[in-house]
């Protein structure tokens, strides 16, 4: 055996024992990993989560012509508060109550009120943690004394620091697609979209 192959053969069973090492040590219990586990999310936990931030309006789609047409819709605020139950390791799902308020060009307050069932998945990069994020529900939207009911999708991400073992702060990005449709008028049915950005702190019940 030359020698070129005797020092591939000698780093290699250095890589593999230190693999070996490194798997045992993870798999140990008895090891030292901080104050914040690989994903302190287990079964039976809970978030409690606050938000509070801005809300824009980004889309206006007619639904009979294809075209876009202008929103109206000042920057707002954007609120809510939700409740997330794990039922499995950094994967949760939930409810939560939120609102939307801001002005239009005509004077008058556009105000939405969602509640959406939710799921998310939380992967943590000690101390940081990162959360996908989908709903569904329905939302009541109200411009001055008009008011509908219609359904609505949001997806996006928690972006978070966990200050501690109970508390995260951090940010979330979240877009909502909400599709007006009226049986009655088909000609005024379209899509609407909004993009949410709001401060976000959670804590871990």
């Amino acid at each position: 055996m030359n020698r070129p192959s005797i020092r591939a053969i000698a780093v290699l069973a250095v890589a593999l024992a230190a693999t070996a090492a490194f798997a045992q040590d993870a798999a140990d219990p008895s090891v030292d990993v901080g104050e914040f586990p690989t994903n302190p999310y287990e079964s039976g936990d809970a978030l409690l989560s606050f938000r509070l931030g801005a809300g824009f309006g980004l889309l206006n789609l007619d639904f009979s012509d294809g075209s876009f047409d202008k929103l109206n819709l000042g920057p707002g605020a954007a609120f809510s508060l939700s409740y997330m139950h794990f039922v499995a390791r950094g994967f949760a799902i939930g409810g939560e109550l939120g609102g939307l308020v801001s002005g239009s060009v005509a004077g008058r307050t556009f105000f939405a009120a969602p509640l959406v069932f939710r799921s998310s998945w939380h992967i943590v990069l000690t101390p940081f943690e990162i959360a996908p994020t989908v709903a569904v529900g329905a939302v009541l939207q109200r411009l001055g004394e008009l008011s509908h009911v219609d359904p609505i999708v949001r997806f996006g991400a928690d972006w978070l620091w966990r200050q501690s073992a109970d508390w995260g702060l951090g940010l979330r990005t979240e877009f909502w697609l909400i599709p007006q449709i009226y049986l009655d008028h088909p000609d005024s049915n379209r899509l609407g979209g909004f993009l949410e950005t709001t401060l976000t702190a959670t804590y871990h019940l």
